[in-house]
């Protein structure tokens, strides 16, 4: 199970994938993916603060309190519901690729989420 500051490097490293696929390769593929192109750049970009904040988290060292933690738990969520929305409101576009990618990006999220409530329990 990772640490306390490890978490930070996986959630960083996935989502600076998740950045990656979102900005570059899902717009590179229209035939398999109907997401507009403007909405994968605005989670793209959610994807890449979050990055910056984990690795930032990551570099910083040993985090002194849980709060980092519970910040980051707080915004994975927050961005699992707004892809889950956006689904929801451009279903009519989509295609096959879009809904297997957006189910698996919110499953991963989701376990990295257990995980990281689990180092947070482990605080005290």
């Amino acid at each position: 199970m990772p640490n306390r500051r490890s978490i930070f490097l996986l959630d960083g490293a996935g989502a600076l994938l998740s950045a990656g696929l979102l900005g570059l390769v899902l717009p590179a593929l229209p035939a398999w993916f109907g997401m507009p192109v403007p909405i994968l750049r605005v989670l793209a970009l959610g994807a890449l603060l979050l990055a910056g904040y984990s690795l930032l988290r990551f570099a910083a060292g040993e985090p002194a309190s849980p709060r980092w933690l519970t910040a980051l738990i707080a915004a994975n969520l927050a961005y699992c519901l707004g892809s889950a929305a956006l689904v929801v409101v451009h279903f009519d576009a989509l295609r096959l690729g879009d809904v297997a990618y957006f189910g698996s990006e919110i499953a991963v999220i989701l376990g990295v989420v257990t995980l990281e409530r689990r180092v947070r329990a482990e605080w005290a």
